[in-house]
């Protein structure tokens, strides 16, 4: 970027003008490590004149100064005719060195310099700071006139002189000595520069109630007529209405409250009103002056009428208007401008168009702003306007000065061959034309419509989340591919594919992508104590706790460790004749041979196994009534039961207890009585008993 800053002169030792000399000028060239790096010219008008001096003395001081310091490269120098270029391939910071200098930007340009009194200062600004030379003696950088091409101003009219790196602000105040064509010396002094520049914001404008003289930048502030003002602005109405190349343009008055009138528009000798534009100014042949005496009804008849070039306060075509207007058409211009000219009251006398205030409104403002005019134009429009304004107490202010330059100019096109022709460009440096295969409206063969002419279609990835895409392809031939996992494009995640688990037996740590080859060596047996549920590889390690012992109930033969859980069920009785030393759960089992009579006299009461080893003394006689198959031994105590009587029919003859079963015969039957047989029934029975006994006087009684 090019900045131009006005010189500020304060000595002149020639008797000559200076019309040649410009001023000082900067560009910044590289953004580096070490900061930007700034070349500084010195800049005239005329391509012949020659810089021949850099100079500085009590009266005409030199000021090189930086808010922080000065890059100064280690192989620098502090001229550049001492800089080799040679040397930036191999020191490439060299080339953002900080020197001075009179054209020349190396050792391979054509000025000599030569310097005097400026040892000390150049020691100064080779440790990276600045200087001031304001003494008897001074100082200087030189060369002898008419012996190098670089000190010539040239073609872009500029003269380097210094080149500075530096990451703060550089302010500098130089005096420059240079000759004409015809040899003819002149001097410009106290020439300063400041650079980057440090934006100022305020208002520019010197007629505004708060115009800001150190402002260098317009931040739209400036307000007007006692701040009831913030000034004017335009509206785009309509592009190329007429055909013509001429577009309509509105203004406007803006304001901060609404709670304000427009009483008044006016022109003097000291407060100029005027309308100048570059391609004048369409008005129609059926148009007015003023805007509200234009009627919108005939506008369909004569439609260009709409876009006839007026003046108002507030109403436009159609809207009641309470308009007055005070002109010396002597001393204005309202002919010029009806002819198309430029408009502008600047006399003693003046003139004005004013409402009366509080009669219709029309000087209020809408949505914040009030109309002023409207021009048809293909160029480029100055307007300065005054404004006279009540606020809400009646009391008038003068809003005076106000500019406005509408459409915004800038660098364009203003060739009408062009593709981006503007009419309002200031230049054609950017035209731009139909390249090959192009018209202005684009492609001239286009088969798929994609923008892109058939002749520059070119093949390839057009997804840019594709690790191939082609940032150049306009037609997808189906050749996209993503990153895989790797980071390998189109890949299959092989390249960086292993076992990711760090507790695995072939863990890769560089292995990004686990693909399920991990082996992890430990317990696979669910019902084992140290079971590993990630384990894929039994390693023989598994602990299962239970029974060992093949000879228990709850015998386990998966178990390796004995947990003495074992159950040996069996005969717990060291006495039993099957007693299991390691049987520890008794099953009832024990067989335990013995006596097993209790009548016996050896008796065990324990015994389960009657082993026939009874000791027993009684009847051992089988008919014995008492007999016992246990008695061992005969005591003679058999007892047989039986009829004792010898002579019963039944008598017997070993029995020796009479159990009442003797049978005798009947009494009269074969051959015998029946002695006592009292009652004659044959028997001898209790009846004849009783009998018996009444015949001894005894009797039973009732009891």
């Amino acid at each position: 970027m090019k900045h131009l800053f006005t010189l500020a002169l304060t000595a002149l030792f020639s008797t000559l003008a200076m019309a040649d000399f410009v001023g000082m000028e900067y560009e910044a060239v590289a953004e580096t490590a070490n900061g930007t790096t700034y070349r500084v010219y010195a800049t005239f008008d005329n391509p012949t004149d020659e810089l021949v001096a850099v100079y500085a003395l009590e009266t005409a001081p030199m000021i090189v100064g930086v808010s922080s310091s000065f890059y100064q490269d280690p192989v620098g120098a502090v001229l550049a005719q001492n800089i080799n270029p040679l040397f930036f391939a191999s020191f490439p910071t060299l080339q953002h060195d900080s020197w001075f200098t009179i054209g020349s930007e190396d050792s391979n340009g054509t000025s000599d310099v030569q310097q005097v009194g400026m040892d000390q200062y150049f020691e100064a600004f080779e440790a990276g700071g600045g200087f001031t030379i304001d003494t008897f003696i001074g100082g200087s950088w030189f060369l002898l006139p008419n012996q190098s091409a670089d000190a010539e101003a040239g073609a872009d009219g500029r003269v380097l002189v210094g080149q500075f790196t530096t990451e703060g602000v550089v302010n500098l105040t130089m005096n420059f000595q240079w000759d004409n064509e015809a040899s003819d010396t002149f001097n410009a002094e106290g020439v300063s520069l400041t650079f980057p520049e440090v934006p100022v914001p305020g208002c520019t404008n010197p007629a505004a109630d708060n115009y800001n003289a150190a402002a260098n930048e317009d931040d739209g502030s400036c307000t007007y007529g006692n701040g009831l003002c913030t000034g004017l602005s335009y509206d785009l109405v309509a592009a190329d209405p007429l055909g013509s190349g001429e577009s309509t343009y509105r203004i406007y008055a803006n304001f901060t409250s609404a709670d304000v009138e427009v009483t008044a528009m006016y022109g003097t000798d000291t407060e100029v009103w005027s309308l100048a534009g570059t391609q004048g100014f369409y008005q129609d042949a059926l148009g007015s002056d003023f805007g509200g005496q234009v009627n919108p009804l005939f506008f369909g008849a004569f439609p260009t009428l709409e876009y006839d070039t007026w003046w108002t306060i507030g109403a436009q075509p159609g809207d009641a208007d309470g308009l007055n207007s005070a002109f010396d058409q002597a001393l204005t211009s309202f002919a010029d401008w009806n002819s198309g000219g430029d408009f502008v009251v600047n006399t003693f006398i003046g003139g004005s168009i004013f409402v009366v205030p509080g009669a219709n409104g029309q000087g209020n403002p809408v949505n914040g702003r009030v109309l002023l005019g409207q021009v048809t134009t293909s160029g480029v429009t100055d307007a300065v306007i005054n404004l006279q304004v009540r606020d809400a107490n009646q009391e008038s202010f003068y809003a005076s000065g106000m500019t406005l330059t509408f459409p915004v100019a800038g660098a364009g096109c203003n060739n009408p061959d062009a593709c981006n022709f503007d009419a309002n460009a200031e230049g054609d440096a950017d035209c731009v034309f139909p390249e090959e295969f192009y018209t202005c409206d684009g492609c001239i063969n286009d088969s798929d419509g994609d923008g892109v002419c058939d002749e520059l279609e070119v093949l390839g990835c057009t997804d840019n989340m594709a690790c191939n895409f082609d940032i150049n392809a306009t037609e997808e031939d189906g050749s996209c591919a993503m990153l895989d996992l790797c980071g390998v494009c189109g890949g299959d995640n092989s390249t960086c594919s292993g076992c990711t688990n760090p507790a695995a037996d072939n863990y890769d740590a560089s292995a990004i992508v686990d693909d399920g080859s991990c082996i992890i060596s430990g317990c696979t047996n669910p019902a084992a104590d140290n079971y590993n549920a990630e384990a894929n590889n039994d390693d023989g390690s598994c602990i299962i706790s239970g029974c060992t012992n093949p000879a228990a109930d709850n015998y386990d033969p998966e178990a390796n460790n004995d947990d003495g859980s074992c159950i040996i069920s069996g005969c717990t009785n060291p006495a039993a004749d099957n007693y299991n030393a390691e049987a520890n759960n008794d099953d009832g089992s024990c067989i335990i041979s013995g006596c097993t009579n209790p009548a016996a006299e050896n008796y065990n009461p324990e015994a389960n196994n009657d082993d026939g080893s009874c000791v027993a003394t009684g009847c051992t006689y089988p008919g014995a009534d008492n007999y016992d198959a246990v008695n061992t031994a005969e005591d003679g105590s058999c007892i047989f039961s039986g009829c004792t009587d010898a002579t019963a029919e039944n008598y017997i003859p070993y029995a020796n207890n009479d159990d009442g079963s003797c049978v005798f015969e009947p009494c009269g039957t074969g051959g015998g009585d029946c002695p006592f047989d009292s009652n004659g029934d044959g028997e001898i029975g209790s009846a004849d008993l009783l009998d018996f006994l009444v015949q001894f006087g005894q009797t039973c009684s009732g009891n």
